[in-house]
Parts: C-alpha cells; structure tokens; sequence
C-alpha cells in the first residue's frame, strides 16, 4: 500500500517490543495513545513483519462525529476510513455490547482490531479521561491487549512530515489481559470498571 511505504519513507520508522507481537498466538486488540491523525497508518505500516495481524481492523466514530471538522468531514467516517478498515461504534448507547458490535464480530472472526482507548487525539496530560471500549472487548473476548505507544509524532506538522523532520518510534509493550488491568474478575464487567480499568491501560501505555 503506497500510504505505508510514505509513512516508513518519510517517518524513519523505528519498532521496538517486536518480539511481544511475533509470540501472539492468537489475534489481538491492540491499544494505542493518539497524538497524531496519521497513527492509523503508521500503525498499519510497523506490522509487516506480522502479516498475520494485518488487515487491522479500526475503531472509529460515526460519521456524524465528524461534521464540524472543516475539510476533514468530508473523509472521516466515509470511504477512506472504510479503505482502511474502520468500523463505526455507535455514540451515547451506555452499551459497549451494543456500542462495538461490529469489532466483536471481528474478533470473532479472527480479524485484530486496534482502539485508540481516548477516543480522540492527545497528548499526555487527559489520561484520566480514557473511555471503557477496550476493556470490555478484552473482558468479553478472553483475547489480550497489545500496548502501544507511538512517540515523535506530537504536534507534528505536514512539513515536518515531508521534510521527514520526524522520526516516529512505535514501541509494542507486553500483552495484557483484562485481570492486569482491573480488580474485577468478571468477563462482563460495569461500565465504571471498564473505564477504571481503561485509565489503568493507558497509564501503562504512556510509560512504555
């Protein structure tokens, strides 16, 4: 895919962690921080050398999220998310069943999903603020959670970009399950302890 060649071009890509990826045995959900919009792809781009996670399947908003977003409104959510394999979850159900039933479907089918646990872009200091999503996908599938942090990209700029001022290093932390992240121990746990458990996840991934 040409958009993955431009990010390992352009961001001098650096993977660290890779053996935490080639011991899965099973796919995967994995979890990353968000600080640039291009992380989808540069995630994308650092898993060649595990081809059997790829397609990634994304978690992404509805499309509707998008709508006051300037020019980006008229790519988010539509075609071009879909090309790269992001599925909506549904907003303001109270239902994380209901909320991510199209990326249970693909997990059950085998396919690795990738949530970005915030739901937006940040940097470092809003952790607290990480939504349940992926502890309930961990709780429900019995599947681990692979951490990643994905440095060098905060506030980076187009030029940056294509001047490759940048250099992304994406770091893959050891898997996880949902009994490392939380003090429940059930496979359906509440809503305040999916998203406790989920302030757990991304204190772990920001330390990576």
């Amino acid at each position: 895919m040409p958009l993955i060649l431009l990010c390992r071009f352009f961001l001098r890509m650096e993977m660290r962690g890779v053996e935490h990826v080639r011991d899965l045995r099973s796919n995967v959900i994995l979890a990353a921080n968000h600080p640039h919009e291009i992380d989808p792809l540069v995630l994308v781009a650092a898993l060649p050398f595990a081809a059997r996670h790829v397609p990634l399947i994304f978690v992404a908003k509805e499309r509707k999220q998008y709508r006051h977003t300037g020019w980006r409104r008229y790519i988010y959510g539509g075609f071009f998310f879909k090309l790269l394999g992001a599925l909506p979850a549904s907003v303001g159900v109270c239902d994380y069943e209901k909320a991510l039933h199209y990326h249970i479907a693909a997990l059950q089918k085998g396919y690795s999903v990738c949530i970005f646990p915030m739901g937006r872009r940040h940097l470092t200091g809003d952790i607290e603020q990480a939504k349940g999503g992926v502890s309930f996908l961990t709780a429900h599938s019995g599947l681990p959670i692979l951490p990643v942090r994905i440095i060098g990209l905060e506030r980076m700029s187009y030029a940056d970009f294509f001047l490759r001022r940048r250099k992304a290093v994406i770091v893959f932390g050891p898997p996880l399950y949902f009994t490392d992240i939380s003090e429940a121990r059930e496979s359906n746990p509440n809503w305040t302890e999916c998203e406790r458990a989920a302030v757990r996840l991304m204190r772990k991934i920001m330390s990576l």
